[in-house]
């Protein structure tokens, strides 16, 4: 099937002939409707469910395919009345059932959704209900009920109790997640397991204070106490205590795998540290000990690269590709470090001998794109990226990449249809409105702005990048003083988003205050200096910032980052 390669344009165009040819036959109408959900298009396979329900209104099918449009566009409620019409037309269709749960879910009526659950579980065998069951009795802290389900869903699928609680708390948030851990520590406060638990979670949400007091409940002398004692120092960026630490765990854990894995972090660290030698070592090591493991390579490939040693970085990927000639990584490895190299036209040979062997990697066809534009050549450059979405029309990405390329042109309407198209792809992500809310800032299109800004938070009211958006327009139209009122309520909303926190010390630097913010946030470590460094050397690299802007950016960096 063409569809099945997704070649979905062409699907597309032959499921119209069909049509056409018969325009009363209402699987062709439900299989275009298919093919553009595919496509990431579901207002338009909308209206052709609609048609094939007209035509055959008591068809489940139908309805369940109009209900996943519904869902694509996160209306859950119309999703779950398409689910209900469905199951009237035929109570026994379980995906209809499951969508219904799905729809109640995504609502969170978890008690409705828990019914609903146990109705889809009465006409099917699928063994994941325990683990769906357990998820939704976490979300309604019904936290002894959920433990009885994770036991039951472990036997039904032959895993340990310890992995499939790992699997069901990995589907809620941290909040959750913890409060189920501590929940079950008050009746068994000494499970090991439960305390290991916790202590990944503190250590991921750098709750470090939280997570040392458990680590001292631990035997000093095991590897687990080392190893996790390692990871919150790495995390708190105490690196050459980190890797005391792991040392010390190393001499007590001698499975080649684990100590494989401990060698390749201290290698991580070594990286950060600048201290190449040593990062090149323990990835030796970590090779030597486990040397089907091709993460270890990847990384030596890597420091090689962040050395600017491309020549023996090739070399190296060479003779990977003979082991693993079909690994994505080394691939895509050996074409870039090609381009750092400056020979372009050998980087665009193994672009299309790689597109010959492996036609479904479609980021060559980026990578190409990439090149020519390095070389100046934009035209090409904009082909690849048509070649690439013809291939799968369904992906934002293309477009927005040649939006971009076609900014860069100065062909901003152009650009404009791009960043359209985009938006209309890529229904749950705000990265298309936001480049697109770029572009009409820096052409001082304000009016424009603020009709898009308005379309974009009304679609994602929480998405913090978008304040960064709402911010700057009201800066670039002269109001600094609401953008700055604007900036230290988002700010109070969001105070760990680094964007927000600089552009707010922006604009306090602008109406006469001093940089002082940035100091309390660093002290207080709302924010990290390794990553406002980072944030204002990519600042000071882009040519987003207007001069005056960038004046105070220079300061920050030459304040902050010496």
């Amino acid at each position: 099937m063409l569809e099945d390669m997704a070649r979905f344009e062409d699907a597309y165009r032959e499921i119209n002939i069909a049509i056409n040819l018969d325009s009363n036959d209402p699987d062709f109408y439900q299989k275009r409707g298919d093919i553009l959900i595919s496509m990431n298009r579901p207002e338009e396979a909308m209206e052709s469910y609609d048609t094939a329900i007209k035509i055959e209104p008591n068809n489940s099918f139908r309805h369940i395919g109009k209900a996943l449009a519904f869902m694509k566009l996160k209306r859950y409620a119309d999703a779950l009345s398409e689910y209900d019409r469905a199951i009237t037309a035929n109570p026994n269709d379980i995906d209809a059932h499951y969508g219904k749960y799905t729809a109640l879910k995504n609502m969170k009526n978890y008690e409705a959704a828990l019914k609903e659950l146990q109705v889809y579980e009465q006409l099917s065998s699928d063994i994941n209900v325990p683990k769906e069951r357990a998820v939704l009795l976490i979300l309604l802290g019904r936290y002894d009920e959920s433990l009885n389900s994770m036991l039951v869903g472990a036997t039904h699928n032959g895993m340990s109790e310890r992995t499939y609680m790992r699997e069901v708390l990995g589907e809620v948030d941290d909040d959750r997640r913890l409060d189920f851990i501590d929940h079950m520590l008050l009746k068994l406060p000494e499970n090991q397991d439960l305390k290991h638990f916790k202590l990944t979670e503190l250590i991921e949400l750098k709750r470090f204070d939280e997570a040392s007091q458990i680590l001292e409940t631990l035997d000093h002398d095991s590897f687990y106490y080392h190893f996790q004692k390692a990871s919150v120092l790495n995390l708190k960026k105490e690196y050459k205590e980190a890797l005391v630490e792991y040392d010390r765990a190393l001499a007590i854990r001698t499975d080649s795998f684990t100590s494989s894995f401990v060698h390749s972090l201290k290698g991580s660290i070594f990286m950060i540290l600048n201290d190449y030698e040593n990062a090149i070592a323990e990835f030796d090591q970590s090779i030597k000990l486990t040397p089907g493991n091709i993460e270890p390579k990847l990384a030596k490939v890597d420091t090689y690269i962040i050395m600017k040693e491309y020549a023996t970085a090739l070399n190296l990927v060479v003779e990977l590709l003979k082991e693993y000639p079909s690994n994505e990584d080394l691939l895509e490895k050996k074409i870039l470090i090609l381009q750092d190299m400056e020979r372009y036209e050998e980087a665009l040979k193994e672009c299309d001998q790689t597109i010959s062997t492996f036609p479904h990697i479609l980021d060559m066809y980026f990578l190409k794109s990439e090149i020519y534009d390095k070389m100046g050549l934009y035209d090409q450059s904009i082909r690849e990226l048509d070649l690439a979405s013809s291939k799968d029309p369904g992906e934002p990405g293309w477009n927005l990449s040649k939006a971009s390329m076609l900014e860069k042109m100065q062909k901003y309407e152009d650009a404009e249809r791009e960043y359209d198209k985009a938006i209309k792809k890529n229904y749950n992500n705000s990265l298309s409105y936001e480049l697109k809310l770029s572009m009409y800032i820096k052409l001082n299109k304000f009016d424009a702005a603020k009709k898009l800004l308005d379309e974009a938070l009304k679609r994602f009211p929480e998405d913090a990048s978008l304040y960064f958006s709402e911010v700057e327009l009201a800066d670039r139209n002269g109001m600094t003083d609401q953008a700055l009122e604007i900036c230290a309520k988002r700010v109070k909303e969001y105070p760990k988003d680094l964007e927000l926190n600089v552009l707010y010390a922006i604009l306090l630097a602008k109406t006469g205050k001093n940089l002082e913010y940035l100091k309390t946030a660093l002290s207080a470590q709302t924010i990290e200096k390794e990553d406002l460094c980072e944030y204002l050397d990519n600042a000071i690299k882009s040519d987003f910032f207007e001069q005056k802007d960038m004046d105070i950016i220079k300061s920050m960096r030459e304040r902050f980052c010496k």
